[in-house]
C-alpha cells in the first residue's frame, strides 16, 4: 500500500526500492527528510524510531490516513503508530531545531528531495515545494556537516559531484514517467557489512529469489534437526560470525 497511487520521482518500481535498501546500514533511528511516497519508509523493516518530514500538508494526511487503514500490513513501519512520527515542516527548519533528534550515528538520514531541475529531462514544476539551486546547495551542505549516515537520491549532475566528491555512490536504472532514467544513491558511509533489512539481498529479481530458496533450505534443514543439536550450530554460527 501507498500514500499516492503515483508520485513523481517515486522509488516503487520493482528493482529500486531493493537496491536501495540493499544499500542501508543498520540503524536505530530513521529519516525520511522529503518524505513524499517514500518507497524505502513503506519497504524497508521499521527503525526504533521512524520520522517523516514534508512541507506538503496533503503528503502528511495522506500517510495518516494509510497509517490508520486495517488494511496496512501489520509487518510494515504502518500501523505502528508508536514508531512512526509524521511531521508537516520545512525539513530546514525541522532539521536545524530538532538536532537533538536525528544528529546521531545510529540515524539514518534518507533525502530523496526534488531533483535539481537542471538534471531533470523537463525543468517545469512538479512538485508543490520546489527547490532551487540555492536550496541544494544548502541540503548539500547540512549533509556534509552531520553526524548521522546519510544517503541521498538523485539524478547525478554536477553541482552534487563537486559537493559529494569524497561520498560513495551508486548508479542503477531507476523509471519516471518518462521512461527508463540513471539514478544515483550518494552515501557518507562506507559499504555496509551488516544491512538493516536482508530480505531484498541480491542483485535483481533472479538473483533475490535464488538467495531467498537457499535461505529457505538451510532453515528447513535445521528445524529438522534435535533441538539440543540445532542450538549448537546456531552458537557456533554466532560466535564464529559475529
Amino acid at each position: 500500500m501507498k500514500p499516492f497511487e503515483t508520485y513523481p520521482g517515486g522509488k516503487g518500481a520493482d528493482g529500486v526500492y531493493q537496491t536501495i535498501i540493499n544499500q542501508l546500514p543498520f540503524h536505530d533511528v530513521f529519516v525520511s527528510g522529503f518524505l513524499g511516497n517514500c518507497a524505502i519508509m513503506r519497504y524497508k523493516s521499521p527503525a526504533s524510531v521512524n520520522i517523516g518530514v514534508d512541507a506538503d500538508q496533503t503528503v502528511i494526511e495522506a500517510w495518516e490516513i494509510l497509517n490508520n487503514s486495517p488494511l496496512a500490513p501489520a509487518s510494515s513501519v504502518l500501523h505502528q503508530a508508536n514508531q512512526l512520527d509524521l511531521l508537516c515542516a520545512d525539513f530546514f527548519e525541522w532539521s536545524e531545531k530538532n538536532l537533538n533528534a536525528w544528529n546521531f550515528p545510529d540515524c539514518l538520514l534518507y533525502l530523496d528531495p526534488p531533483f535539481l531541475k537542471q538534471s531533470r529531462k523537463s525543468t517545469a514544476d512538479i512538485y508543490i515545494h520546489e527547490m532551487t539551486v540555492r536550496d541544494h546547495e544548502r541540503l548539500l551542505a547540512l549533509a556534509l556537516s552531520v553526524k548521522a549516515m546519510v544517503a541521498i537520491s538523485c539524478y547525478d549532475n554536477a553541482l552534487y559531484a563537486d559537493y559529494l566528491k569524497k561520498w560513495r555512490k551508486i548508479k542503477f536504472v531507476g523509471k519516471s514517467r518518462a521512461g527508463a532514467v540513471e539514478e544515483t544513491l550518494y552515501m557518507n558511509y562506507p559499504e555496509p557489512a551488516k544491512l538493516h533489512d536482508y530480505r531484498y539481498a541480491g542483485s535483481n529479481f533472479t538473483d533475490r529469489q535464488r538467495i531467498k530458496r537457499k535461505v529457505e533450505r538451510h532453515i528447513e534443514k535445521l528445524k529438522r534437526l534435535p533441538e539440543q543439536e540445532r542450538n549448537a550450530i546456531l552458537h557456533e554460527m554466532a560466535l564464529s560470525f559475529s
